[in-house]
């Protein structure tokens, strides 16, 4: 059913379909009835039980019907320029290969001769490849022309050694992000790989090839992410940006993963400025909504955090807040379903966590009013509250910091002693060794029963300890989204010097 509802999703807003009367049927079904299985859509369709296998031959027919529409449906209504000129150039190249099935020569050969120019500026190796040995052939069998198919022979040779060039880049790009990917921490083993897969790649470097290249300079960049040397990331960054011709067509889609990380970049580096102005330039050119959009927009409230500008950060909160509500308002409006990516809204609901704490200690100020339920911010986060050596050190650290708000020291106490295991067990890496020290210093906060001279003496080593720990020097920044200077500040300010002895007292 999923493939259904995509096919359906692509299609125009007027679509109005003409196929034969049950696929009509099943199609004004399908738009009204969304998020079903394939027995649930079949029982309502049907209006009885035990026709799933009827509706699976039905609902394969109606696949069939979209997809070929799809195909011939004119792409000039996408947003994404880049995307309507391959779309065009895949539905072209179809079209010359049925033409050719079909014995259609003479069209099939001049649809051919024409595809290549575009094939060219596309860096579609495949395709073009492709199309140079069916137009070498021609010129070498069915119409003599030395010089053509000298031309095209040259080009076969050419691009079947970019397709090698590409398999051999792609497949030492494939097996690196297979087991680096969405990690916060890299052991040895993760670093010497990436090492090795950048001496790998670096003799496919060339001009020109701009795909490929991309490929090589996203290695690069993996190389000095996993040991978190900026200066070297933005080296990177700026090398790749600039080998990118600015009339390139996909010149977006190339260039976005550098720009991004030259953001990500700059936040340890303490260049915020620099960060937050190249975040909004980025988000110019990325789609409003897609997952991309998502993350330039959740840097750059992590710029603000740790710039303290704390107003701004939630200014733009809001600003994402307006936009999930007109989202769903258009949801309403044409049946649509939008896209989710559950990643990206649970690191929203962290930073709404932040910013609700923030507003309490006076550092947000014009906060709309609403409440905020612990229990229901845990149930948001699903996903991050697994990830246990990564973002669930920020859900660990919002409850305790509004609960210390609260004056609820006596569940902070209940937590002591998970929180030590914890410490233990999941912050024992470089990449969370600020975690690590700051949680320490909540343990002896309680150590201490939560007096504040006393605090400060258990704390004064760790302390210092936190402030000759930079985040440059390796603390992934989805970890520390606010700085945790600025969080033991807040909390020496909250509590005072009184005892609070044990949890029954706490409660008092």
């Amino acid at each position: 059913m999923l493939t259904l509802y995509e096919l359906v999703d692509m299609l125009p807003e007027r679509f109005s379909p003409h196929f034969i009367p049950r696929l009509n049927q099943l199609y004004a079904f399908i738009t009204k009835n969304k998020h079903l299985t394939s027995l649930e859509a079949s029982e309502l369709f049907f209006g009885q039980p035990n026709r799933v296998k009827y509706f699976n031959i039905l609902k394969n027919d109606l696949k069939k019907a979209l997809a070929i529409y799809l195909i011939c449906y004119p792409s000039w209504s996408l947003e994404n320029k880049n995307k309507v000129l391959i779309e065009e150039c895949h539905k072209l190249y179809t079209s010359y290969k049925i033409f050719l099935l079909n014995n259609k020569r003479s069209i099939a050969i001049e649809m051919a001769k024409s595809l290549v120019p575009h094939l060219q500026k596309l860096e579609l190796h495949t395709l073009l490849y492709s199309v140079a040995d069916d137009l070498m052939l021609h010129y070498s069998i069915i119409e003599h022309n030395a010089k053509r198919r000298k031309k095209y022979e040259q080009l076969v040779t050419q691009e079947l050694q970019n397709i090698l060039d590409y398999a051999v880049v792609r497949k030492v790009y494939t097996k690196l992000f297979a087991v680096c990917n969405n990690r916060e921490s890299y052991p040895p083993s993760i670093i010497a790989l990436a090492k090795e897969s950048m001496q790998q790649v670096r003799p496919y470097l060339r001009d020109g090839r701009h795909n490929i290249n991309r490929y090589i300079y996203i290695i690069q960049l993996c190389r000095y992410t996993v040991v978190h040397e900026y200066k070297k990331i933005l080296e990177v960054c700026n090398t790749a940006l600039s080998s990118f011709p600015s009339n390139h067509p996909n010149i977006r889609s190339l260039s976005f993963v550098f720009l991004f990380n030259k953001i990500t970049a700059c936040i340890p580096l303490e260049r915020l400025e620099e960060a937050k102005r190249i975040a909004r330039e980025t988000i110019q050119i990325v789609p409003k909504g897609n997952f991309n959009w998502h993350l330039v927009f959740l840097r750059r409230i992590t710029a603000c955090f740790h710039g303290g500008e704390y107003q701004e950060a939630y200014q733009l909160y809001k600003e994402y807040e307006k936009y999930q509500k007109a989202r769903k308002r258009m949801k309403i409006k044409n049946g649509k379903q939008a896209a989710t990516y559950p990643i990206i809204t649970e690191h929203w609901e962290i930073n709404r966590g932040y910013l609700y704490f923030l507003n309490k200690v006076g550092l947000v100020h014009e906060y709309e009013k609403e409440r905020f339920y612990l229990g229901k911010f845990l149930n948001e986060v699903p996903v991050y509250s697994k990830d246990k050596a990564g973002n669930n050190i920020n859900i660990l650290l919002i409850q305790i910091l509004v609960q210390l708000f609260r004056g609820q020291y006596g569940k902070i106490i209940d937590r002591i002693k998970s929180l030590n295991e914890y410490v233990r067990l999941y912050t024992r890496n470089e990449e969370t060794k600020r975690a690590n020290i700051f949680i320490k210093m909540i343990i002896k906060m309680e150590s201490a029963r939560f007096h504040r001279k006393g605090t400060e003496l258990k704390t004064k080593k760790l302390l210092e300890q936190l402030k000759n720990t930079p985040l440059r020097m390796g603390q992934n920044l989805a970890i520390e989204i606010v700085p945790y200077e600025v969080l033991w500040s807040e909390i020496l300010d909250i509590i005072d010097n009184k005892f609070r002895i044990s949890a029954s007292k706490a409660s008092q």
